[in-house]
């Protein structure tokens, strides 16, 4: 018998196995336990006879949810389990008061979501390409481009809800923890127009949450390479862009990065708290927006 529980700091491991099966390189520990840190009572695990065979995650800002890194053991696939957990995370979010529910779907899974009550919105574009710190990445920091501070984060947060959709002010603390020397913002004057944290992977860095004044692509490509030189060390860069940001897969374009794969943003319940996507030159990542 399949039962859903809460997940805790103990089932990090098999999350991180779940995820190497399925190439999900991006994730690391630190990543498991920020997202659980972030919303502790919303993420769960799927065990059949008190084994874990599955999981899920998800994330409250405010009247906005999003839900990710749903995986179910290949053994266990075709009985429902992911039906289950998503269920389980769609009424957790709805009890907490959230009104609309975003995810990003693997191709194949878009059947499962629609059958919940998901619809698509629009494709997710993965890029990606190797890390180097010659030629086009040679530029250093300029004087408007800074590595923000704990106290920025405020006003980097109200910056970002015009774009986002929604205040994730909890969720940028904890990437300015975990990386606050890859955590860069640019200004004119006293005016946010833009910020980018890069994050370490297995094998390199996923680059993002990156969000920029549409109109600057300029700022956008600043904050782009001042944040490869923060970068400590070689691998791949990897970056998601939403597909109706044409400035910025021009700009992936331009900097050398190749498409490696989609998913589909889709949407639950009031097709509200959309933001403005031709801002979001980077998502934090496909479970958290």
């Amino acid at each position: 018998m399949v039962v859903i529980r809460q997940l805790t700091k103990g089932d990090v491991n098999f999350v991180l196995g779940l995820a190497r099966q399925e190439d999900w390189i991006e994730y690391t520990p630190l990543d498991i336990i920020r997202c659980l840190e972030c919303e502790p009572n919303g993420c769960f695990v799927a065990e059949d006879r008190r084994k874990p065979i599955g999981h899920v995650f998800s994330i409250s800002y405010e009247k906005a949810g999003w839900i990710g890194l749903l995986i179910v053991h290949p053994d266990h696939r075709g009985r429902g389990v992911g039906t289950m957990l998503m269920i389980t995370a769609i009424n957790y979010l709805k009890r907490i008061g959230v009104e609309t529910i975003r995810l990003e779907a693997v191709p194949e899974a878009v059947r499962l979501y629609q059958r919940l009550g998901f619809v698509e919105e629009f494709d997710s574009l993965r890029f990606c390409k190797e890390l180097k710190r010659e030629g086009v990445y040679a530029e250093s920091l300029r004087k408007e481009v800074f590595i923000a501070q704990k106290k920025d984060l405020e006003n980097l947060a109200d910056f970002d809800s015009k774009y986002f959709g929604a205040n994730r002010l909890k969720v940028l603390e904890r990437l300015h923890r975990d990386y606050p020397k890859n955590f860069l913002a640019a200004r004119e004057g006293r005016r946010i127009t833009g910020y980018i944290v890069g994050r370490k992977t297995l094998k390199g860095y996923w680059v993002g949450p990156w969000v920029c004044n549409p109109t600057r692509p300029d700022v956008a490509k600043r904050l782009f390479l001042s944040c490869v030189e923060a970068l400590d060390r070689k691998g791949e860069l990897r970056v998601g862009t939403p597909a109706v940001n044409s400035s910025g897969t021009r700009l992936l374009a331009d900097l050398g990065f190749r498409q490696t794969s989609k998913s589909v943003r889709m949407i639950w319940g009031k097709h509200e708290y959309s933001g403005n996507p031709e801002g979001v030159f980077g998502i934090g990542g496909p479970e958290k927006g």
